[in-house]
């Protein structure tokens, strides 16, 4: 997880859970230090949050959980411009976005750092990144055999083909 308050809040439960680590940074298909990760201003929300009628509050709300999984290293996530323009229209105020230094780790440095041979099970949902995410599992696997998983889950919905500007998804899924 590459944005600090998600980490903050789930270190405290990662204790009490056997061989679970909490790492702050974003997976992609090569190391990068100190990349630029754009999250949620949750603290301009809720300042502007408290003056909202009840009904609007739960609409906010609802907006939020959609939007605060929408955190993007190097760009804006191409949904969040309609989805704040609607929360302008209805709450009278726009969300802002603010931007964070993270590191981006390969999946190779993942499992080295943490040492592990891999996982029965990856799921991926990466507003895009998914195929980046991919061609650095697919790099690490070819050189280790026993790390592939028995199942991979990742999002096809063009966010990637989108984001690269040209079909990267459906090479991908051969390439698996």
């Amino acid at each position: 997880e590459p944005v600090d308050r998600w980490c903050r809040m789930h270190r405290d439960l990662a204790l009490a859970l056997p061989h679970v680590e909490v790492v702050q940074a974003a997976i992609g298909s090569e190391d990068e230090e100190g990349a630029e990760v754009n999250a949620l201003d949750i603290e301009h929300i809720a300042r502007h949050a408290q003056a909202l009628a009840p009904r609007e509050r739960k609409q906010l709300e609802w907006d939020l959980l959609y939007l605060q999984n929408m955190s993007t290293v190097g760009c804006t996530h191409p949904e969040i411009p309609g989805i704040f323009e609607r929360i302008e229209r209805t709450c009278g105020f726009r969300p802002e976005v603010s931007r964070q230094p993270a590191d981006v780790w390969s999946y190779g440095r993942l499992a080295r750092t943490l040492n592990f041979g891999g996982c029965e099970v990856l799921m991926i949902d990466a507003e895009g990144f998914d195929t980046r995410i991919l061609a650095s599992v697919l790099e690490h696997c070819r050189a280790h055999e026993e790390a592939w998983p028995e199942v991979i889950q990742f999002e096809t919905m063009g966010h990637s083909d989108n984001l690269e500007g040209r079909s990267v998804e459906w090479p991908t899924i051969r390439a698996l």
